[in-house]
């Protein structure tokens, strides 16, 4: 529940949600809606890339 992948805690299966977050845990991006699982790692690589450098 905390990321808000939980919408209350009487579900039973979690959203498909991707967060990254910076050292601190501060939350930098935020994935939720519509995403293509076959597309979905590299857009998160080449925006991990461009945040923090690779």
């Amino acid at each position: 529940m905390t990321y808000g992948a939980l919408e209350n805690q009487r579900d039973t299966f979690v959203g498909r949600v991707t967060m990254l977050l910076d050292a601190d845990g501060e939350l930098l991006l935020e994935y939720v809606d519509s995403i293509d699982v076959g597309e979905h790692p590299a857009k998160v690589l080449e925006d991990c890339e461009a945040l923090f450098g690779g």
